[in-house]
């Protein structure tokens, strides 16, 4: 049950589609940023079929990043490291990823688990991944990190010729 998508429960198979697969795959993401599974393992296989019914119906897991916080040294330190930078570097982007792929409703995550690994090797990449909120702040911030010499010598251009205007109106007002 652990694996187990919310249409799985429901359906009985005959409603299930590749987003099923997707929904496993992130469980297993899941578990590979934070050592643990999105939801208890005794607390799932325990469960009555209503209760595990309103478990994968109706509770979200907890973001990856702040599940990090909760979990004990060791699975920090197989991960490696020191909290707060596994916590940065799974914080945003792979909450975004992993959150899209454990989505309740099948319509809300990746289509298929290529999707998801694209989505991934955009991360990886330091592109845009499409999990993202919308918003162009973050869009910019990834265009900038990745063309970092283009941008700042961009701005010193842009820079130059404001410096440049400035000189000139200064030198044409002292003129007259």
């Amino acid at each position: 049950p652990e694996y187990m998508s919310p249409e799985q429960m429901f359906s009985g198979g005959v409603d299930v589609d590749t987003r099923t697969d997707v929904y496993s795959l992130g469980v297993t993401l899941y578990e590979q940023l934070c050592g643990e599974l999105p939801f208890d393992s005794r607390r799932l296989r325990g469960a009555g079929r209503d209760e595990l019914a309103r478990i994968l119906q109706d509770e979200l897991p907890t973001q990856p990043s702040k599940r990090l916080s909760q979990v004990g040294g060791a699975a920090l330190s197989a991960r490696g490291g020191e909290r707060t930078v596994v916590q940065r570097t799974v914080a945003g982007e792979l909450d975004w990823i992993t959150l899209k792929a454990l989505a309740k409703r099948r319509e809300d995550r990746y289509p298929s688990a290529l999707a998801l690994a694209e989505d991934l090797e955009r991360w990886l990449a330091h592109e845009p991944v499409l999990a993202a909120p919308p918003g162009h702040t973050y869009r910019l911030r990834k265009f900038v990190r990745r063309h970092r010499v283009a941008v700042a010598a961009g701005c010193a251009v842009l820079v130059s010729l404001v410096v440049a205007l400035v000189v000139s109106l200064a030198a044409t007002s002292e003129a007259k």
